[in-house]
């Protein structure tokens, strides 16, 4: 059985990597620009984008970028003579005449448990809601976003030192391990669809501004949040004066009584990071940089006492 592999990620890359090391023929792989637009951003960026057509290349596997015109994606679908199609690292819905080219079906891979978080972000959104498991599904593709019968689940606890890096990292592990268990059971033609079972719930797409820090907000709020936005995305962000600072990572801080106004800096004696005082509690802020890459955290020292404001609030 021949795979076709659809996608631009670091998680597509993994795949493709994974299952040719272990002997399943892949017949072609189509990526993504780094740039590209979708009905819900315009303005999108692959945040997580790698080099694909380079291991294409390296491994002698037939490779296309999309160029969103589903006529030529099929052309170079038909030409590989793929039966099955697996979909990871993808943002675009797939006609269902694209999807019945494969007869062993086409496949995506989604970071919950479905029917839990169907939709866009589905990791994010499950570090804000403070949910204390997740996993990844592989379904088949539909007309419908994230409601086909499931090829297989893994699943994985949250644990409380977790950010939205470690959490990629154990959504890409699950994901080879689930990808290879199933091109296994399709080739020797035992696998099972189940129905996905239980309550769905739904996700909608972030975009950068939703992670503005409102320090009315309490600590473990603002906490959550930048756990969900640091890297690969945009990272949570807040202003001194007119520079924006990015806080990549942070922590509660409940050593010492500190008070203040919510967005004042604070820095004390016994500790090296610099305090933000919030709506309720202190956040210690440990790796932060400016817009352009400058570690922040000697700006926020030398700012003692001033505080943080939104980008159109520079009222102190």
């Amino acid at each position: 059985m021949k795979t076709l592999i659809l996608g631009g990620t670091d998680l597509t890359l993994r795949l493709i990597k994974e299952i040719n090391d272990a002997g399943y023929p892949i017949a072609g792989v189509v990526s993504m620009e780094k740039n590209f637009s979708i009905s819900y951003n315009k303005k999108a960026v692959n945040s997580r984008f790698v080099d694909i057509e380079g291991c294409c290349k390296d491994l002698g596997i037939a490779h296309s970028v999309y160029n969103k015109n589903v006529d030529d994606l099929m052309a170079f679908a038909s030409q590989t003579g793929a039966q099955f199609c697996l979909v990871a690292g993808w943002y675009f819905m797939l006609p269902r005449r694209f999807r019945d080219l494969f007869p062993k079906g086409c496949a995506g891979i989604h970071a919950s448990m479905l029917p839990q978080l169907r939709g866009v972000s589905p990791v994010n959104w499950a570090l804000l809601k403070g949910f204390k498991k997740t996993g990844i599904s592989m379904f088949e593709m539909t007309d419908a976003m994230d409601e086909g019968d499931l090829y297989g689940q893994v699943p994985f606890d949250i644990e409380e030192q977790d950010d939205i890096t470690s959490l990629i990292k154990k959504v890409e592990q699950a994901s080879v391990a689930l990808s290879l268990d199933i091109v296994r059971k399709l080739t020797e033609g035992t696998l099972q669809l189940q129905k996905q079972g239980g309550v769905p719930s739904y996700c909608c797409p972030r975009v950068p501004e939703d992670s503005h820090l409102d320090w009315k907000s309490d600590v473990a709020m603002l906490h959550t949040l930048v756990r969900a936005s640091s890297r690969p995305y945009a990272g949570a962000y807040t202003h001194l004066g007119e520079t924006k600072i990015i806080l990549w990572k942070a922590a509660p801080y409940d050593a010492r009584d500190v008070f203040g106004l919510p967005g004042q800096i604070c820095v004390i004696a016994e500790e090296t990071h610099p305090l933000i005082v919030c709506g309720a509690g202190v956040l210690r802020v440990d790796e932060a940089t400016t817009d352009d890459g400058q570690d922040a955290l000697p700006l926020l020292r030398k700012a003692n006492y001033q505080r943080l404001v939104w980008v159109d609030d520079h009222t102190v």
